[in-house]
């Protein structure tokens, strides 16, 4: 009975692995193990026979390292080695989705890792930095592995889309930066977890009054800067008051280069602390009459209006306040 136990047992303390069958040949050490049991194996299973102990399956010889090959390779992941797996798996997981090579770097500390833009405070990430990385498909699980990330840059790619959960699991945001990119919409939705945001631009997209909903900033009530040149906002569609509702704490809004010749007298009533309005590079001057409502609520309102085109003292030379 003991041979027969000798004939079939292997050291399971040994480490496992598997190997894929395409690597056989190419191992020199896996192919001589490979046809010591095409060889020996039938052997053993004779002898086995002989002695009682009944048929040895073939799948049952191990590989040197304890169990038989398989056709998949169990490689360990690379991340695994870092401080933070998953925060690695999710840079490798942005990074090749866009065809972009990822190579785990010498440094084991994620923080380390300033070549991807990661900057960390008291071992927390706190900064992503993927601006000008000829980004195009952002995963909607992305960023959840970094829960106390504070800036989010993806400036300068060519992001075209983004899943209403993207930044759900970032609710420490502060700064966002998505200007320069392919945006011709956002969801309804997409900022409704980003209480703590104060700065926000998406400046240079393809953003069009249509596309933007009516409440897809309202939650922003800590937001201080909001970004929106050179999209399409024109006045084929006037900007809708509601679209500023809720912004209680906006200082700067910036719309300039949008192609807008026409702006209601209610344009911006829900901007209680705004300090500057910048419409540079619109079409203001068409506007050949502004109504009185309209010039008291502007002028009261704001510290600066920064346009080319178009002044308080201009539009509301026949008012005084």
């Amino acid at each position: 009975t003991s041979l027969c136990i000798n004939l079939v047992t292997v050291d399971k303390s040994q480490p496992s692995y598997t190997i894929p069958k395409m690597n056989l040949l190419r191992n020199t050490q896996l192919g001589f193990f490979s046809s010591f049991k095409l060889v020996v194996g039938p052997l053993l299973g004779a002898a086995a026979m002989l002695l009682g102990c009944g048929p040895i399956e073939q799948d049952s010889m191990m590989t040197p390292g304890g169990e038989s090959p398989s056709m998949e390779q169990k490689i360990p992941d690379p991340c695994n080695k870092t401080n933070a797996p998953k925060a690695c798996a999710s840079i490798r997981k942005l990074l090749e989705s866009n065809g972009r090579i990822f190579l785990i770097p010498e440094e084991r500390d994620v923080c380390l890792w300033k070549s991807f833009g990661v900057r960390c405070e008291n071992g927390l990430v706190e900064e992503l930095d993927f601006s000008s990385q000829d980004l195009k498909i952002i995963d909607k699980s992305i960023f959840a592995a970094f829960p106390n990330v504070s800036t989010i840059r993806l400036d300068h790619n060519k992001i075209a889309t983004l899943d209403k959960s993207v930044f759900a699991n970032n609710t420490k945001l502060a700064r966002l930066l998505l200007q320069q990119n392919l945006l011709r919409s956002l969801e309804q939705e997409i900022f409704a977890k980003n209480k703590f945001l104060e700065y926000l631009e998406l400046s240079y997209n393809q953003l069009t009054t249509e596309s933007l909903p009516i409440n897809v900033f309202s939650g922003l009530t800590n937001l201080k800067v909001l970004g929106l040149d050179v999209n399409q906002l024109s006045s084929r569609n006037p900007l809708d008051p509601l679209l500023f509702k809720g912004l209680d704490s906006l200082e700067e809004l910036r719309i300039r280069g949008n192609g807008i010749d026409l702006l209601a007298p209610n344009s911006f009533d829900y901007l209680r602390n705004i300090k500057l309005i910048e419409l540079l590079g619109n079409d203001l001057s068409m506007q050949k009459e502004f109504s009185r409502e309209f010039c008291y609520r502007l002028v009261k309102k704001l510290t600066v209006l920064n346009t080319n085109k178009v002044y308080p003292s201009y539009l509301c030379d026949n008012y005084r306040f």
